[in-house]
């Protein structure tokens, strides 16, 4: 797991900030709040009990792979289905662990997954047509900051339009 999830908390980016730390590449500004980190290290405990990893679990639970007991470990591992159709190939939700940001509740933080890897264009074409009304700021974490490099996945800041002239 990577380093940077254990790092301090620090001050909740605003909208211009998390602008700034995406274009200029300074990952080290995103933290998490140490309920949300402590969150994090519960669902990860508790879902390594279960599943082999915890990407064995997100392809399951959120990807519609099929599970299957691993004979080395008794515990459940994502196989692909046979058949594409059982699979959501694209699936955006509220990330259970989000970065810190302010003003609390006017910027939300999704996770995007998805089975194969997304172009700029078509990341952004899904979200306008998923949520209307919005602006978005989405990147992908460098390899060192990936949780879970096993499965593509975006993250997504979003904001009402109208709140784009509220505070910053």
């Amino acid at each position: 797991m990577s380093d940077f999830t254990f790092s301090p908390e620090r001050e909740p980016l605003t909208w211009d900030e998390i602008r700034i730390a995406v274009d200029s590449g300074q990952w080290q500004m995103f933290s998490r709040t140490a309920e949300v980190l402590d969150e994090y290290f519960k669902w990860r405990e508790a879902a390594l009990k279960s599943f082999v990893t915890v990407a064995d679990e997100l392809k399951i639970e959120v990807l519609g792979y099929i599970s299957q007991v691993d004979a080395n470990t008794g515990k459940l591992c994502a196989v692909r289905p046979s058949d594409p159709s059982h699979l959501r190939d694209k699936v955006l939700r509220l990330n259970s662990f989000p970065y810190a940001t302010k003003p609390h509740g006017q910027i939300q933080h999704y996770v995007l997954w998805s089975l194969e890897e997304l172009t700029e264009d078509q990341t952004e074409a899904l979200l306008k047509e998923r949520m209307p009304g919005h602006e978005f700021i989405h990147f992908v974490n460098p390899p060192h900051r990936k949780t879970i490099p096993e499965i593509h996945h975006y993250h997504v800041f979003c904001r009402s339009i109208d709140s784009g002239s509220a505070e910053n």
